[in-house]
This record gives C-alpha cells, sequence and structure tokens, in this order.
C-alpha cells in the first residue's frame, strides 16, 4: 500500500554554473576591494599599440624597461622614416629617361653661309676702304689701343681732310652699302648646288646681317621646313662656292686675316651666332658636316635647376 503525500525534487547544480558563480562573486569582491583604473592605464591595456600594452602590463621592472626600449626605438624608426619621405616629397627629385625613337622624318636644319671677305675689292675705291678702315679704328670696333695706333700711323689718318673726303655717297648707309658690296651668292659665285640629288638656286638662300657682313642662310622658312627623309651625306645639302679670291679686301690688322668661308647649322627660328658657333672653312677644302637633332625640354621650379 501506499500513501499519498508531497515530495520536493531539488536539481543539482552543475559544475559550470558553479565556476561562473565563483567567478562573478571573485569579480565583485575585487572590484569593491581596490580603486578603479586610471584612464592611461585603461588607455594603454586597451590600444592596438602593442608595445604600450606590453610595457602597462609587465609584472616585472626589467621586463618593463626591455619593453621600454623596444618601444622607443620603434617609434623613433618610425617618425625618422615619416620625416625623411616628407623631405624627400618636397626635394621634387626627377628621373631621366632616355628612350630612342626613330622617326620617319626629320626638319631638316637651316645652313647659313658666310665669307671672311665683307667687301668687294670691285664695288669700292681707296678712298671707301680708307674711310671703313677709319670708322672701324675710331668707333670703338676696335677695342685694342696698339691696334688703334698702327692703324692710324699707317693709313696717316690725322692728316686727311675728311671734311673734303671723297667717298661714295652710299657708304653712310652702311646697311645698303654692305648689302651692295658685300658677299653675294649669285649663278656667278654658287658654283654647285645639291639638295636630295636635285638641283638648287640662289633664289633658295635668305640674305641675313651678321659680324660678317652679308650671310646666305638655306631653309630659313620655319613653317615651310625641308625634310629629310633617309640619312646619309648624299641625301642632304650639297654646295660648292667661289669666294672669289682676287675681290678680297680685308687688313691683316683690322680685317680677317683668313680666307674662306664659315657656315652655321641651326634651327630656322635660332638667329645665326656665327662668331661663337660657325664652322670655317679654307678655300680648296671639300668640309663634311654631320647633323643630329637633340631636342631639350627644361622644366621649370621646382623640378630642379634646369
Amino acid at each position: 500500500m501506499f500513501s499519498s503525500g508531497t515530495y520536493r525534487v531539488q536539481k543539482p547544480r552543475s559544475v559550470k554554473e558553479e565556476t561562473q558563480t565563483s567567478s562573478h562573486s571573485n569579480t565583485a569582491q575585487m572590484t569593491s576591494g581596490h580603486e578603479k583604473p586610471s584612464l592611461e592605464y585603461q588607455f594603454a591595456t586597451s590600444t592596438t599599440c602593442h608595445g604600450a600594452a606590453k610595457i602597462a602590463e609587465a609584472q616585472h621592472r626589467p621586463v618593463r624597461f626591455i619593453w621600454v626600449l623596444v618601444f622607443t626605438a620603434a617609434w623613433g624608426l618610425c617618425t625618422w622614416q615619416c620625416a625623411d619621405r616628407i623631405w624627400e616629397y618636397f626635394q621634387f627629385r626627377t628621373n631621366t629617361e632616355i628612350s630612342r625613337v626613330f622617326e620617319p622624318e626629320l626638319d631638316f636644319p637651316a645652313v647659313t653661309v658666310c665669307s671672311f671677305n665683307r667687301i668687294r675689292r670691285s664695288q669700292v675705291n681707296d678712298n671707301d676702304l680708307t674711310y671703313l678702315w677709319a670708322v672701324y679704328a675710331l668707333s670703338g670696333v676696335i677695342e685694342d689701343e696698339l691696334t688703334q695706333g698702327l692703324l692710324s700711323e699707317y693709313f696717316n689718318f690725322s692728316n686727311i681732310d675728311w671734311d673734303n673726303f671723297n667717298v661714295s655717297n652710299e657708304i653712310i648707309d652702311f646697311a645698303n652699302f654692305t648689302r651692295r658690296a658685300g658677299f653675294v651668292l649669285n649663278n656667278l659665285t654658287l658654283v654647285e648646288c645639291h639638295w636630295r640629288g636635285q638641283d638648287c638656286f640662289p633664289e633658295d638662300f635668305k640674305h641675313v646681317f651678321t659680324s660678317y657682313g652679308n650671310c646666305w642662310t638655306f631653309n630659313a622658312d620655319e613653317n615651310g621646313a625641308l625634310k629629310q627623309t633617309v640619312p646619309g651625306a648624299g641625301n642632304g645639302l650639297r654646295i660648292v662656292i667661289d669666294i672669289e679670291k682676287h675681290e678680297n679686301t680685308e687688313h691683316p690688322i683690322i680685317g680677317n686675316p683668313d680666307d674662306g668661308l664659315k657656315f652655321h647649322v641651326h634651327h630656322p627660328s635660332v638667329p645665326v651666332s656665327m662668331d661663337t658657333d660657325g664652322l670655317a672653312v679654307p678655300p680648296g677644302v671639300h668640309a663634311f658636316a654631320s647633323v643630329q637633332q637633340i631636342r631639350n625640354e627644361n622644366k621649370r621650379w621646382p623640378w630642379g635647376q634646369c
């Protein structure tokens, strides 16, 4: 026989629940028993900068000292590298890249030809020449005082009656006088002219004034420059010029002591610089001039001193 009654069943606690309860209890006791950590400590232990966390959580002074050294060295290296990159950026350094490109055609340069003999003998008389040498000597064209004295003594300038000195009227207009009496390029002086195997003529040359008087430029039109398609001496400009040695009027002291021609290869838009860049060719000599095109593009500040 069984009798009826009330029974109370108690569910046993698991090990896990007991552990959690114990842990929460201990945490509550520690929190209530110690002060709240400082903001610096909280930042050091929660930041992603691992060195600071290692220093804050180190339990022993030697370990903390080692981490301080490592952290300081790493921080200094990082700072130096960032400053170095910023400094390098503001230097605006450039790299030069050179590449060779073969063009199907190139603009042929201008070629200017001058004669050492500025005035032709057949176009002036003795008085004209004396007047010209006096102008050169007394106007400062010749700066050497010794040379000026020799010229004055040689030509006896001091005893000449310049008021009644008979010279050509057009010599007063020196530009027109030089244009007429100077070196001329015509069918007589231009003995031979070939451009890429085809004949060229005096009309293909443009007159220009330089310190050598009359000069003549081939391919002077920048907008209609001739094109060079095949390299080689036979595919360029070939000219033969008669310098007319018998027309020489240059004085050995005041004039050009040399005979022959000077030529300058340049871009059509660049003025002739015969004194500094001209090449001399004496009479009876066959001269070759090899030409290469070099194009420079200069960068402005701050990309260096170009």
